[in-house]
């Protein structure tokens, strides 16, 4: 094959230009390009290539490039692989200083000389000038004494040309070489290997042996050795204990809550400015719907308790731990200094790790998207979130992100969950690993382990911001998202636009020990608290949603076609869904639609 010749890649460019790196790595940063391959794209200049900073392997093989010029600020590169181009100078790659791996087979390298600039690559272990399965050389190679020149030249390099120089490695080389050449002598006959005296065991019976020596360095060093192993096999039981523990919370990660028949106690918590009139449309619809709901209404202000630690009223917390299930409407958080945001004071309090929003196109609301329908689950209770910020001096505020394998564990294994049992195809990890490799790097982890367990469900992963691009150009391609904290934050009200806003969009915040609290996203609208004007849509949604969560799907269903087919009649809507009836108008007509399929 003859990577000149393959056009199965993309059509080709002769310049490398920002605009060929994004859509080739989807990423607008170009500092943020990790690894790159652009091979037998016809490429002569390498244009932008140099502003890839943190490029740590590409691949530009079969192009046409003879300037290397551009690569010499590349300084984090290991891997780059150059074969079958023009090049004849390697003057700027001198200065590449993390290169490990450099292939250059198939230029038109000529002087030994040239490869005097290579010398400074102190890390350099992989070179090859010449590959014989692609039959790609350089002059240079003509030479008689090429091989044993460029081993005096890097007397630390571990291969050339594909060959092991140094290491045990070479034997085992040398074993496939002995078969290649046996088999090419044609000594292999009607199936039969004809035996070869020659041919011996590539290692002797005592090759694996540990050997003791009485040199006292080594003895050392054999000591020393025993030392690790014994620590390892510490950390090891250490590590089997904490992976016991990790199994253990998680199965104590609730599952969706089985109620029996009867009337359900549900805390409702109104909330602030139209919260009220919201929540109020609601139990009206609830009570025309006769969902077997009971409200147990608390208001919820942070207070300080002991030592002036931010808490929930006392009786907001206990109702919500006797019963569980909460509906919530939009709270607003008094700016002082120091006081907490109430949403966060309410998802540490009762640990509502899993923000759960689906995005649903609704028939007869026009928005640019017509059919949209994916659900963003979101790691709730860490992240950027955690609140642990400190000034480290004047002018400077340092702010962190916490990451922990538990919280990642738990919701990635609850987006798989939640996929299945909704009958959702796929799951998407959404991150930016390549950046935050430690962080975002462990969340990965644990959604790749997560994935696993669950090979019914599709598993893709994908930087935040090649999302934030796809989603807005097509976000039929999308069905569960999982994302750390902050990113969810961001995206489901990314994706709540696409379908309307805020204000059509439910929610539901799934916890630890059985709690879950669901709610409008929406915000408190002080300038029309009071005048009838609100529009209760997206806490009746997430109300129905919570409907879902206790097992009652057939008053569900009830009142969420009754909201659907209202918004979708187009006669009675309240101002920001497009019409100019009051919000008790708009309550009124879902009521009726609800008691006439009664």
């Amino acid at each position: 094959m003859d990577l000149k010749r393959d056009k199965d890649q993309d059509a080709e460019c002769e310049k490398i230009t920002a605009v060929l790196l994004k859509s080739r790595t989807g990423e607008f940063d170009l500092e943020s390009i990790l690894f790159l391959k652009l091979r037998g794209l016809g490429i002569h200049d390498l244009g932008c290539i140099g502003e890839c900073m943190n490029l740590e392997r590409l691949d530009l093989s079969g192009n046409n490039i003879t300037n290397l010029a551009p690569i010499s600020s590349l300084r984090l590169l290991t891997v780059l692989n150059l074969s079958a181009n023009r090049i004849s100078n390697l003057e700027p790659l001198h200065s590449c200083d993390s290169l490990q791996n450099l292939n250059l087979a198939g230029n038109i390298i000529s002087s030994i000389e040239n490869l005097h600039y290579l010398q400074s690559l102190k890390k350099l272990e992989n070179i090859r000038l010449k590959d014989n399965t692609y039959n790609y050389t350089n002059p240079v190679c003509r030479n008689a004494s090429y091989r044993i020149i460029v081993l005096e030249m890097f007397p630390t390099i571990k291969t050339l040309d594909g060959e092991r120089v140094v290491g045990r490695g070479s034997d085992l080389y040398q074993l496939c070489k002995d078969i290649d050449d046996t088999i090419k002598a044609g000594l292999y006959k009607n199936g039969q290997l004809i035996e070869r005296p020659d041919c011996k065991p590539w290692v002797e019976d005592t090759y694996w042996e540990i050997k003791r020596s009485n040199n006292a360095i080594i003895e050392e060093a054999y000591k020393q050795f025993n030392d690790v192993l014994h620590e390892c096999r510490l950390l090891n039981n250490r590590a089997t204990h904490a992976s016991r523990v990790v199994g253990a919370l998680k199965k104590e990660t609730p599952q969706p809550r089985t109620f029996i028949r009867g009337m359900h106690t549900v805390t409702l918590i109104p909330g602030d400015g139209i919260g009220p009139e919201i929540s109020t449309a609601v139990m009206k619809i609830f009570e025309a719907a006769k969902a077997p709901i009971q409200w147990e209404e608390r208001n919820v202000t942070a207070i300080q308790g002991p030592g002036g630690r931010w808490m929930i009223p006392p009786d907001a917390k206990e109702s919500m731990d006797r019963n569980k299930i909460g509906l919530k409407g939009p709270l607003k958080t008094p700016i002082a200094a120091g006081h907490p945001s109430m949403n966060l004071l309410l998802r540490k309090t009762f640990d509502l790790y899993a923000n759960v929003r689906p995005c649903v196109s609704i028939e007869g609301y026009k928005t640019p998207y017509t059919d949209v329908n994916l659900v963003t689950i979101r790691e709730n209770t860490e992240g950027e979130y955690s609140g642990i910020e400190h000034v480290i001096v004047d002018g400077v505020v340092q702010s962190i992100k916490l990451i922990t394998e538990q919280a990642s564990q738990r919701i990635a294994e609850y987006a798989f969950e939640y996929a299945r049992n909704n009958q959702r195809a796929s799951v998407t990890a959404v991150h930016k690993a390549n950046i935050m490799r430690m962080s975002d790097g462990l969340f990965l982890r644990k959604c790749r382990e997560a994935a696993e367990k669950h090979k019914d469900v599709k598993f893709t992963e994908m930087y935040l911001d090649t999302v934030c691009l796809n989603m807005v150009q097509d976000p039929t391609q999308f069905d569960v998202l999982v994302m750390p904290n902050l990113y969810g934050d961001i995206l489901s009200d990314l994706c709540a636009g696409l379908i309307g806003g805020l204000g059509v969009t439910p929610s539901g915040n799934i916890g630890a020990n059985g709690v879950a609290i669901f709610e409008s996203v929406h915000g408190t609208a002080p300038d029309i608290a009071g005048k009838d004007m609100a529009n209760p849509t997206a806490l009746l949604l997430s109300a129905v949603m919570m409907l879902r969560h206790m097992g009652l799907h057939g008053h569900a269903k009830n009142i969420e076609t009754a909201c659907f087919d209202t918004i979708r009649d187009k006669k009675v809507l309240t101002g920001d869904l497009g019409g100019n009836s009051k919000c008790s108008e708009f309550t009124e007509a879902i009521c009726q639609r609800v008691r006439d399929t009664d």
